[in-house]
């Protein structure tokens, strides 16, 4: 699987270069070479690290630097603004920030979770915790109004919950975990009920984000014009695409898309092949998720995977932090048989 993924990265990196030389892209070129940089120093050089948790060290450094950029503001200055976004340029920004922590955040509570439903009382203060990062970070995003993080989260507990059943079915626990795993749903739907009945929560919800769905849809324009741009390029793209600037001169407005934005400016062969690199990537990280190691990070590949994909159908994720943690906690379990004998909790 390493090789396969890596002669894929290979192969989108050249076409990547061969768009650009055929567009007269300086811009594309560049942004071919940091892709190659990304590449490198995520699937080639974080591999080496055998003996390190490197998931560990991503987790940390995501939280050190990241959770400050959303508490400080708040602190200083409150709710300032509906919607809020912090000190970011625009909520939507702010709310893919919030997605991806709320991933990482998902991926820790399923690990502690799953810990608690199969040695009993080990996990619990550790699972509330999470928990309750969680639900502050999900209502983060409701405040935000970004319709796009909202469901990227949606789908990251939809997924984390899936592969936590299939993980138990694998440890053939399901059985003995059948009644614990009944008792703690019913405990959190009774929580989330109190929520909606008890405080502002629903109202945030149905007025930022539901109400917006309705007016779209009413409208006949769910996704904002995108899906007219999205039609043109498809028809337009050809094998290399049209250059960094296709979206700004030719477009009435930007993708909102990473597969789209990649198959406009690069072409088909390129976002083909990046399409390819999704699905090892999902290969690697879905069985290290449902393996049996012992490593409270298991699922963080696996989830950054899934909010980087989410977000990317409705905003342009490149470069941006759900993208660069899918790289880099991917890179770090591709070497699969190795990592499940050595990785440490």
């Amino acid at each position: 699987m390493n090789v396969l993924t890596i002669s894929i990265m290979y192969g989108f990196v050249i076409v990547s270069c061969i768009s650009a030389l055929v567009n007269h892209d300086m811009m594309l070129m560049f942004t071919s070479i940091v892709m190659f940089l990304l590449c490198i120093s995520s699937l080639v050089i974080v591999p080496s690290f055998e003996y390190i948790n490197i998931n560990k060290l991503i987790t940390k450094a995501i939280l050190f630097t990241h959770v400050p950029l959303v508490v400080i503001p708040l602190l200083l200055y409150g709710l300032n603004t509906l919607p809020y976004r912090g000190i970011f340029y625009n909520p939507n920004s702010f709310g893919t920030i919030l997605a991806t922590l709320f991933a990482l955040f998902l991926a820790i509570f399923i690990y502690r979770f799953e810990i608690l439903l199969t040695k009993k009382k080990q996990g619990l203060l550790e699972s509330i915790g999470w928990l309750v990062l969680l639900m502050v970070s999900f209502f983060l995003i409701v405040i935000s109004g970004s319709r796009t993080s909202v469901l990227s989260a949606l789908i990251s507990v939809v997924v984390g919950v899936i592969f936590l059943v299939v993980s138990l079915i694998k440890a053939k626990k399901i059985f003995s975990t059948l009644m614990r795993l009944f008792s703690y749903s019913v405990l959190g739907a009774i929580i989330i009920g109190i929520v909606f009945k008890f405080t502002s929560f629903y109202d945030y919800l149905y007025n930022r984000i539901i109400y917006k769905f309705e007016i779209k849809s009413g409208r006949g324009d769910l996704f904002d014009h995108r899906s007219e741009v999205w039609k043109q390029a498809l028809h337009e793209a050809g094998f290399f695409g049209r250059g960094s600037h296709y979206f700004v001169n030719e477009t009435t407005v930007a993708a909102h898309n990473t597969f789209i934005s990649i198959l406009g400016e690069n072409g088909w062969i390129s976002v083909i092949l990046f399409l390819l690199l999704i699905i090892t990537f999902f290969w690697s990280t879905a069985r290290y998720a449902i393996s049996q190691v012992e490593d409270t990070y298991k699922y963080v590949p696996l989830l950054m995977l899934i909010c980087f994909c989410s977000l990317s159908m409705a905003e342009i994720m490149n470069f941006k932090l759900s993208m660069i943690a899918m790289f880099f906690t991917t890179g770090s379990i591709i070497n699969l048989s190795d990592k499940i004998e050595k990785v440490s909790k």
